[in-house]
């Protein structure tokens, strides 16, 4: 709007900021994503996010996920979309006096901001279960409700639970509860890696995993689509992500000399949604090595 007044550029500015924040959180949480110290001074105007971290890629799912020690609830996974509508709420009073109708255009931008956020969030939740149709969101969004306490119960590995669920959706009408989460449970000879699961899982929450898994593919089918499932959610949620203990065998070679496992990693982070080859596949997909869960430096940072 260059040539427009002040005031109205000041509003489609911040409109438009709003809109790209709602995306940026909403990308977050679709990839497993924690900036870890969300606030105002580290959030751009333009919709992106500048820090030297602390942040990085969930593991074992916990809503409130997040590498900084000092993170506190605020800056947690789920809350970052919060986050994001207190930046954007800082920004909109700082311009208050460049708008035609003073606070009541920054609580009008806030409002418009919180409904992107909101909507950006529920498409998030409806493309990661395979949903079709943008309709589909307030589903979907009482599936996560639902499905979240079950991930944090079962200590769930975020990025492999997501792509397993997607062969999950490729089984037959007809599939047992056994057989829906055989995908969960192991896809190779080695379950204490190539397993969605962080520590065995009882059969009262096999049973409850049973139970939503069905609920789930039954929304599918009700979508009329569900052929087009696991196409959709194996382009939604990526197989492999930059884990910190990913990146810190990466350093630690070439702090030795040898680049080649920097350059393998490089190469296969250009491919998130790809299969992959069978030695990436037996080397990084796969839940953290268990030391790497507890240890300074990788599962957390000061």
């Amino acid at each position: 709007l260059p040539d427009a007044e002040v005031g109205e550029r000041a509003e489609g500015m911040l409109r438009e900021a709003g809109g790209r924040l709602a995306t940026l959180v909403a990308e977050w949480l679709r990839v497993g994503f924690s900036q870890g110290n969300f606030n105002a001074d580290n959030c751009l105007v333009g919709g992106r996010t500048m820090d030297y971290g602390p942040f990085g890629f969930m593991e074992r799912y916990s809503p409130l996920f997040a590498k900084w020690t000092g993170s506190g609830e605020h800056f947690g996974f789920l809350n970052q979309p919060s986050a994001a509508l207190a930046n954007f709420r800082t920004l909109a009073t700082a311009c208050v006096s460049l708008l035609p109708n003073g606070q009541a255009d920054v609580d009008a931008l806030t409002s418009e901001a919180r409904a992107a956020v909101v909507e950006g969030v529920a498409q998030t939740w409806r493309r990661k279960l395979g949903f079709k149709h943008p309709a589909s969101a307030p589903t979907a969004s009482s599936l996560f409700a639902s499905l979240s306490p079950l991930l944090q119960r079962s200590q769930a590995d975020w990025t492999l639970f997501w792509r397993q669920l997607a062969t999950v959706a490729a089984l037959p009408p007809s599939a047992s509860h056994h057989h829906l989460l055989a995908p969960l449970d192991a896809w190779t000879d080695t379950p204490g890696a190539h397993s969605v699961w962080y520590a065995g899982v009882s059969e009262e929450l096999r049973s409850e995993w049973g139970e939503w898994l069905t609920e789930w593919r039954a929304a599918l089918q009700e979508e009329g689509d569900v052929q087009g499932a696991r196409e959709r959610m194996e382009g939604e949620n990526p197989k492999y992500v930059a884990r910190e203990w990913m990146l810190v065998e990466a350093y630690e070679a070439a702090a030795a000399g040898d680049y080649t496992v920097l350059r393998g990693l490089h190469a296969l982070l250009g491919r998130p949604y790809a299969e992959g080859e069978a030695e990436e596949a037996a080397r990084y997909y796969r839940t953290a090595p268990r030391a790497s869960l507890s240890k300074g430096g990788t599962a957390f940072m000061s």
